[in-house]
């Protein structure tokens, strides 16, 4: 169980990360002109939140710490 924690904290606090600095960014696709059955379209990368990224930094260092805090019985 200690070693699970440790593993997801790390996980949490990489991806935490990474979304916070704006690194990691997801394509977005919008049709501009459509007529008939051709249609215009635009992609444009996007970036995830960073309240997200600030989030997972949170959830990770809790994980960490409770993993950190448990005894083995």
């Amino acid at each position: 169980m200690k070693r699970a924690s440790y593993v997801i904290a790390v996980l949490c606090l990489l991806a935490g990360a990474l979304i916070a600095t704006g690194v990691l960014q997801y394509p977005d696709t919008q049709s501009v002109l459509s007529v008939g059955d051709a249609a215009l379209q635009v992609q444009t990368e996007k970036t995830v939140p960073p309240v997200l990224g600030y989030a997972l930094l949170v959830i990770g260092a809790i994980v960490g710490l409770a993993g950190f805090s448990l005894r083995k019985f």
